[in-house]
């Protein structure tokens, strides 16, 4: 999950007189920004799989300027034994920042003493944690990876109204039984 931001890596200029500048050329490179997880896993004969983890989140500096973006990145390289269908919580990349901002009423909030009646300042703190769970399966044959698909099948979530809802058997079998019983229902005429 991420985005692509545009990093400016050439912009061509000419004087057209000593106090102008005039731009006719810009280049722009893409970079992402976003969380990258990269596992790679080794079977060993006692069934254990050791996972190689690198994670890496960057993000975008609040404080950079439109035309030059500036990242920040945090990168955790850690190796953890796990034994077959056990989950491994990794914990790490913990992120605090902080920010203030001013919202004024335009005009009003730029006469001396008597605008901070017309503003606000706003401080605003973000803590962010990453944690990963993982839970590896060996899959030994054909018919194991057929049962992994129809189980990672029934466990996907479904979009209602905008919200992704984890699939609960309850709750469908609910929803089923309400069709059922609306098909069935006795249609009256006079």
């Amino acid at each position: 999950m991420g985005k692509t931001v545009p990093y400016i890596t050439r912009s061509d200029t000419s004087s057209v007189t000593s106090t102008t500048t005039a731009v006719y050329g810009t280049s722009y490179e893409y970079k992402d920004v976003s969380t990258v997880l990269k596992i790679t896993p080794h079977i060993n004969d006692d069934q254990f799989v050791r996972l190689k983890i690198d994670q890496q989140v960057t993000k975008l500096d609040a404080a950079s300027q439109a035309g030059t973006p500036t990242t920040l990145k945090r990168a955790a390289k850690t190796t953890v034994v796990v034994k077959d269908n056990e989950t491994v919580v990794i914990g790490g990349l913990i992120d605090e920042s902080s920010g203030t901002s001013i919202y004024k009423v335009p005009l009003l909030g730029d006469i001396p003493l008597l605008g901070w009646l017309f503003k606000s300042l706003v401080t605003t703190r973000e803590k962010t944690n990453l944690f990963v769970f993982i839970t590896p399966h060996i899959i030994r044959t054909q018919a194991d990876a057929s049962d992994m698909f129809k189980k990672k099948i029934g466990d996907a979530g479904v979009v209602e109204d905008g919200v992704i809802k984890l699939y609960d058997k309850k709750d469908r079998d609910k929803k089923d039984r309400k069709k059922a019983e609306i098909k069935e229902a006795p249609v009256s005429t006079k």
